[in-house]
């Protein structure tokens, strides 16, 4: 039919899979839109074939909590991702934003590197890599290179602080807590301390 697909790997037992199943899969809106735009899929995480479907695309995105959806265009590419329980009206405006070529991972990467020191460009791209499952340092890294030390200690280079770093042991995260003080002023130490455990616990 040359649509894009939709799949959805879910667990029996997973609360906010069946919630969606029993309110979100029943809404006619989602079943109208969803039908006419995509191949609707799901998997069962924990059979056989979804333990086989997991490994075979776990190069693409990774799933680390239920559900999780992932957009794949006529051609078998992975275009979009988005994980956890979402209403009606959310759902469709995912499977409607990904209908746009340029809301896909790739335009948006393409976006970030013809020029890396685009804040904006590099922040959409951190998220859009997040939603696949992958780590962004490397991402936040290519920008923080084109900023001044004095810089980062801004309200606006701290988002991508915040989101982007997640190596405990990059040079970033080392200067965040080397600089704390100076971090602290942009923002809050409370925000400091949860990026701190974010990072540690991970």
């Amino acid at each position: 039919e040359k649509k894009p697909v939709i799949l959805m790997f879910y667990a029996s037992w997973c609360v906010h899979c069946n919630k969606m199943k029993n309110e979100v899969f029943t809404n006619k809106e989602v079943i109208d839109f969803y039908t006419k735009n995509y191949i609707c899929v799901a998997s069962d995480i924990e059979s056989n074939e979804g333990k086989m479907l997991r490994e075979k695309l776990k190069n693409q995105f990774v799933v680390k909590s239920f559900p999780t959806f992932a957009f794949f265009d006529a051609n078998g590419v992975v275009t979009n991702c988005v994980s956890g329980e979402i209403k009606s009206d959310a759902f469709i405006k995912e499977g409607s934003s990904n209908l746009n070529p340029e809301n896909h991972l790739q335009s948006i990467k393409d976006k970030f590197e013809r020029d890396v020191s685009n804040h904006d460009n590099c922040f959409a791209y951190i998220l859009a890599t997040k939603r696949f499952g992958f780590n962004p340092t490397e991402i936040a890294q290519k920008y923080l290179k084109t900023v001044a030390p004095n810089e980062y200690y801004t309200e606006k280079n701290w988002r991508l602080f915040s989101n982007g770093i997640t190596d405990f042991d990059s040079p970033e995260f080392i200067s965040m807590i080397t600089n704390r003080t100076q971090f602290e002023k942009a923002v809050s130490p409370t925000r400091i301390d949860k990026k701190i455990n974010y990072v540690i616990n991970e």
